[in-house]
């Protein structure tokens, strides 16, 4: 069984992910940093070598390796991997229909305020937010969890409300599900 984390960018689904691994005893794959390693290229280099839609389709290209390949690595009770997606991976229809046909999915929800202060200190590094001043940054973050909402919530078992809690109470709440 894959465990998937989505939720918005600075969510937490990679530190969240690196610990429930850990605690699960598992592998712990970041799809974004899975993409990077395949394609040979950080996330901006992609984004300008290919734009957004040449990502959505190595982003699809490789959840689809990931959920072949840990899909079958395991018994079906087993937690074989616990899979960390890219923000925008359940917007692409056919990650969306793996994440729900081949993962439990958990959404990793934020209040919109956490997220804005926290993608204020590296907005620069990622290519959806480049450029963007505090107040177009707040507005897109806003608009962009608003939209996204819903099919987060359609792709996942359960939704785990992050406000006021640790990383580890975050993942013993995932493990104990």
């Amino acid at each position: 069984m894959i465990i998937a984390l989505c939720g918005f960018m600075g969510a937490g689904k990679s530190t969240v992910g690196k610990y429930l691994a850990s605690l699960l005893c598992c592998e712990q794959i970041d799809l974004d940093a899975y993409i990077c390693k395949r394609e040979g290229k950080s996330v901006p280099e992609i984004f300008d070598a290919v734009g957004e839609t040449g990502f959505r389709a190595a982003e699809g290209e490789c959840l689809r390796e990931i959920v072949e390949r840990y899909s079958s690595a395991s018994s079906p009770d087993a937690v074989s991997c616990v899979l960390s997606l890219g923000g925008g991976a359940p917007l692409n229809p056919m990650c969306f229909d793996l994440i729900c046909k081949g993962t439990m999915c958990f959404y990793l929800k934020v209040p919109v305020e956490l997220l804005q202060t926290r993608l204020i200190k590296n907005h620069a590094q990622r290519p959806l937010l480049a450029g963007k001043s505090l107040q177009e940054l707040k507005a897109y973050v806003e608009e962009k969890v608003a939209q996204r909402e819903d099919i987060y919530r359609k792709c996942s078992k359960r939704v785990i409300d992050t406000a006021g809690k640790s990383i580890e109470q975050i993942a013993f709440e995932i493990a104990n599900f």
